[in-house]
This record gives C-alpha cells, sequence and structure tokens, in this order.
C-alpha cells in the first residue's frame, strides 16, 4: 500500500511536465547514420509535369520503393502565402505519410524543382489579431490560475511538514516569451512540494495518508486533467483488487473520453490553419489536460501568429512537419545539431532540393552524383577566406572573424590529414575568374549577389559560398546568386538562404567538409548535422543520399577534432555545450 502511494506522489512530480501536445508525435528518432532510399519521401508539384517527371527519375535511379512521391496542389512560383503552405504542404504530407503507415519510417523529404523555394511572412487577418489578443488574455489568466493552485499546494504542504518553507512569491503573469520561464517555475516548486510531503505519507496512518492523496489528487485534476490523472492514478486503482466494477468503468469511460480528444486534437492540429480548428483544440485541452498543458497550447497558439522575420526557407520549414505549435518568427535550433543533446521533443525531419535553373539540370545533379560516386570524386579543394583576424579594438567584428578562422582551420585540417590538392587564398575579394580548374570542393564568402565563376569544376563537385541572399531564386535568369550559378557551372551540392539568414545559419566549413570526407555520412546526414537552424532560411540543393566519397574516404573519424566526431552518431564523453546562435547577419 505505501509503495503505491508513494508511486502516486512520485508521478505527480513526472506527469505535471506533460507538453501542450495531446497526441504525442512519431516516436523520436535517435541519429543513426545511414539515411537509405526506404527513408525517403519525394514531394513534387502536382501541377508541374517536370517536377513528377523528375521524381520519378529519381525513383529508378536511386532504387526508391514504389508509392513514395506525394503530389501537391501548389502555384507554379517561387514563393507561396503562409496560408497556402499551411493548408495545401503540411497537412497533405502528414495523412500521406500516416495513411501508408511511414511516420516511423521517412527520415527526409526531398523536394523537386517546381516546387516553391520560400514560404512568405506570416500576414495576420483583423480576425487573426483579435484572436491572437483573446490567446493573450486566457494565456494569462491560466498562468495565473496555475501559480494560485501551486501556492495553494505549498501552504498546504507547509501545514503538514512544518520544516517545508515556500519560496518567495510568484512572478505575476506576463504573455508570450515569458510563459516558458513562469511555468517552469511554478512546476519546479510543485515539485519540491511533492519531495517534501512525499516522507510523511509513507510515515502516516492509513486514514491521514488517504487524506494527503485525496489533496495531491484534487491538485492534479486541476492542473493535470483527466489525461494526467489516467497516467497516474488509473494503472495503481487498476491494479487494486478492491477496485470496484463502478471504478473501473468510470475510468474506461474517462479514457475513451480523452482518446477521443487526441483525435480531436489531432486533427485540430492538421488543420491548425483554421481558427475553428484552433478553438476546437483549446476546448479539447481544456476540458480533458488540465491547466499546465492549456497554457502550454495557448502559448503555441500565440506564436503561431508571430510575424518577425517569420519567412522561411519551405526546405526548412518542413523540417518541422511533425511540429504543431512554435513559433514561426525567425529561427528554432536544430535537434539534429551535433552539437544538441538531450531534446525532448517531436522529431526533426531531414530536407533536401534536387532543383535547378531549368529543367534539365536536376537530371544533371542526380546523374552527376551517381557518376561520382561511382568513380570516386577527384580534384582540388578551394578555400577562398578573407584574411580576418580578431582585433581587441573592434569585438562586434569578431563574429566575422571567428567564420574566416573556420576556413583557416579547414585548410589547416587538410593539408595535415590529408593528400588533396588545397588552393587557400587569404586575400578580399574573392578569387578573380578562372582561378582553379578540376575542382572538386569549394568553399568561400563573401560576394553578396555576384556570383564570380573562379572555379572549373569535377563531375560530382560540392561547394557553398557564404553570402546572404544567394538562392533568392533558382530560375531568373538575372539572378547572380551563388547558389543558381555554381549549380550551373557543375556543382551537384550546395547550400545558400532565400533571405538574409545571419552568419550563424551557415554550416562551419570545418565541420561539413571534414564530415563528407570521412564517406561515412550521405549529404543530407552531412548538412543536417552541421546546420544549427530549423525553420529558418538556409536550403541544401542535392541528392540527399549522395555519398561523393564512399569510395575514397579522405578522412577517417580519428582524423576529425574530437568534438565533430560526435557528429557520425557517437557522442563524445562530454558534450560540447550549445551556444545560442549570434545575430549578427552577413552584412
Amino acid at each position: 500500500m505505501q509503495t503505491r502511494q508513494l508511486v502516486a506522489i512520485v508521478c505527480m512530480v513526472l506527469s505535471v511536465t506533460v507538453s501542450a501536445r495531446a497526441q504525442p508525435a512519431p516516436p523520436i528518432p535517435t541519429f543513426q547514420p545511414g539515411l537509405k532510399p526506404e527513408n525517403l519521401l519525394l514531394v513534387v508539384n502536382g501541377n508541374s509535369p517536370v517536377s513528377v517527371r523528375l521524381a520519378e527519375f529519381y525513383t529508378r535511379a536511386r532504387f526508391i520503393p514504389d508509392g513514395r512521391i506525394v503530389r501537391l496542389d501548389l502555384p507554379a512560383g517561387e514563393e507561396i502565402p503562409f496560408d497556402t503552405y499551411e493548408r495545401n504542404v503540411v497537412p497533405v504530407i502528414r495523412k500521406f505519410l500516416r495513411d501508408n503507415k511511414l511516420e516511423n519510417q521517412v527520415r527526409c523529404l526531398v523536394l523537386f524543382h517546381g516546387t516553391p523555394i520560400r514560404v512568405a511572412a506570416i500576414q495576420p487577418t483583423p480576425d487573426e489579431q483579435r484572436e491572437s489578443g483573446e490567446i493573450n488574455a486566457e494565456l494569462a489568466n491560466t498562468v495565473g490560475q496555475i501559480q494560485a493552485e501551486v501556492v495553494a499546494f505549498e501552504k498546504y504542504v507547509a501545514v503538514e511538514v512544518p520544516t517545508f518553507s515556500p519560496p518567495a512569491p510568484l512572478a505575476p503573469p506576463g504573455s508570450g516569451a515569458a510563459t516558458n520561464s513562469l511555468l517552469d517555475s511554478a512546476i519546479l516548486r510543485l515539485e519540491r512540494a511533492g519531495q517534501a510531503i512525499t516522507p510523511k505519507v509513507n510515515r502516516a496512518a492509513p486514514a491521514e495518508r488517504a487524506a494527503i492523496l485525496a489533496r495531491v489528487r484534487a491538485t492534479q485534476a486541476i492542473l493535470i486533467g483527466d489525461n494526467g490523472l489516467l497516467k497516474v492514478f488509473a494503472p495503481i486503482e487498476l491494479a487494486d483488487p478492491r477496485t470496484t466494477l463502478e471504478a473501473r468503468d468510470n475510468w474506461r469511460q474517462r479514457a475513451d473520453k480523452v482518446a477521443a480528444a487526441n483525435i480531436l486534437i489531432r486533427s485540430a492540429s492538421d488543420r491548425r490553419f483554421d481558427p475553428a480548428d484552433r478553438a476546437r483544440a483549446r476546448d479539447a485541452t481544456r476540458a480533458h489536460f488540465g491547466l499546465i498543458t492549456l497554457a502550454r497550447l495557448l502559448q503555441g497558439q500565440l506564436e503561431y501568429f508571430g510575424t518577425a522575420e517569420s519567412h522561411a526557407s519551405v526546405d526548412s520549414e518542413l523540417a518541422m512537419l511533425w511540429h504543431d505549435w512554435y513559433p514561426r518568427a525567425k529561427w528554432q535550433v536544430n535537434p539534429l545539431y551535433y552539437k544538441v543533446f538531450g531534446y525532448n521533443g517531436p522529431p526533426v525531419l531531414m530536407t533536401a532540393r534536387i532543383d535547378g535553373p531549368d529543367e534539365q539540370s536536376p537530371t544533371e545533379l542526380i546523374l552527376g552524383s551517381l557518376k561520382a560516386e561511382r568513380d570516386g570524386l577527384t580534384g582540388r579543394v578551394v578555400i577562398d577566406s578573407r584574411g580576418l583576424r580578431a582585433n581587441p579594438t573592434q569585438p562586434s567584428q569578431n563574429a566575422y572573424s571567428d567564420f574566416d578562422q573556420t576556413l583557416r582551420n579547414l585548410a589547416e585540417l587538410l593539408r595535415a590529414k590529408t593528400k588533396l590538392t588545397v588552393v587557400f587564398d587569404e586575400r578580399d575579394p574573392v578569387l578573380p575568374p578562372n582561378s582553379a580548374r578540376d575542382v572538386a570542393l569549394y568553399a568561400g564568402w563573401y560576394s553578396v549577389g555576384n556570383y564570380v565563376p573562379c572555379c572549373r569544376f569535377r563531375v560530382g563537385a560540392v561547394g557553398y559560398h557564404t553570402a546572404s541572399w544567394e538562392m533568392t531564386s533558382l530560375r531568373d535568369p538575372n539572378n547572380k546568386g551563388w547558389v543558381r550559378s555554381l549549380l550551373k557551372d557543375g556543382v551537384v551540392a550546395t547550400t545558400g538562404s532565400v533571405a538574409e539568414p545571419y552568419l550563424f545559419a551557415f554550416p562551419q566549413p570545418d565541420n561539413f567538409f571534414p564530415l563528407l570526407l570521412t564517406g561515412q555520412l550521405t549529404l543530407a546526414e552531412v548538412y543536417w548535422r552541421t546546420q544549427q537552424t530549423v525553420s529558418w532560411q538556409m536550403s541544401l540543393v542535392g541528392d540527399p543520399l549522395y555519398k561523393p566519397f564512399a569510395k575514397n574516404p579522405q578522412l577517417s573519424p580519428d582524423d576529425l577534432p574530437h568534438p565533430l566526431r560526435a557528429a557520425l552518431g557517437t557522442p563524445p564523453t562530454t558534450p560540447a555545450p550549445l551556444t545560442s546562435p549570434a545575430t549578427r547577419p552577413v552584412p
């Protein structure tokens, strides 16, 4: 009896941290190297015969299983409105994966020529602005109710356990970004109060013990609702032979109602663009999931309307496919980034794009990747830095010198550990046209929207140029961005931004290229293990399965800097701390 009651108290501590998601997403995949054809879903514009034809060609070329092409109803341009993305992209792909039982198998979405590259910024309607204000008011009220319940429980515990002293008063409820810290503080205080009273439960006589548990249960009912009570008390009572048939039937009825609410909330989350569905999600959460989950949902819905820098690349936004309510303003930290440990949330998918300046270039990209894999990619490595050094008198410029150092680090590593021919330049501006031939790898910066054809590339070449706005268009013949131009000149794998990405958004060259050179990870894995952000401006263009150095690795895992070895799937003994991405733009 004591064990069951102790479990009930401890479960209260654990269950109050339930997230705003009533229906969990597919299981969170631990990163495992070895992306395979069966892990891909091909995303095409069903209104573009070229898009469909390219995906079918790629299916044959890479032996993709049948039934892996999802057709979207999309306009022909390179940018789509936010509302179109929400209505015609997310729910369609989710449904396709669920209907075909692929939720737990697909790890990478591959977008094809003809699909838009950019999601426009959010433009709330007057009705949505009013709804946002109402949600904000309810959020503040809900957080206030949570805090009042926590304070009341602390006072109860202080009476039962005189040695327990409640902390200082809780901060008043705020809104928006402040909500998480307020909820976390309230939950922590609830945990401490629960821990303080647990020893008394173990020592108390049966009648007193029952009274304490009743008080705990009353707190839980308010904060975590029937969903939480089912997790905490139902297993205990259903396992007790003394529980009456009436009580058992009551638990089953409550479980059925929660299951129905889960289905409703999932459906509403798929249709989060609809104000009626957003309201239904709130109603179901209020009825069955308690104040804490309601507060998380309200905060998520409030953040859903955030407009600050809410434009993004389609590819980066799609990586968040299984996330329901998340901030659209600016970026999110990428859980697949090799320095992130302990992530607990819905999975983030890898994405890649097979695209190019015209209808033929994606086919050439696929064929070039396959040829380079078959023969082994060889050629020069061109690294074009700017010769920047840290200046103590100008600390605001150190982000630039730090990035420049990553290019020097790359050159030093390749010279020390490989036999590759490295062409390294430290002068500003960028290398002039035709500076190097037979180039396999290229990394450089910084010529904004002004491509300079400094290299002649080998078939299968990989390279990217770090600068702003280099992928604002792939189809405009007047666009001089580096992504379009590199693809036109024969590079088969590159990355760039559809708008201002800020410097931190690019993979560091001394992370990306060394991983690629081991031949152990596919292109998509290399990119997503070295990319810090998601729901942001960056896109990867290239065959996600491409492994240019699988046949002739140029670096071994032991050659990598120790922290970077974690990107191969084995965490280091002491994980490197993840710092918040800098906010300095690429000028």
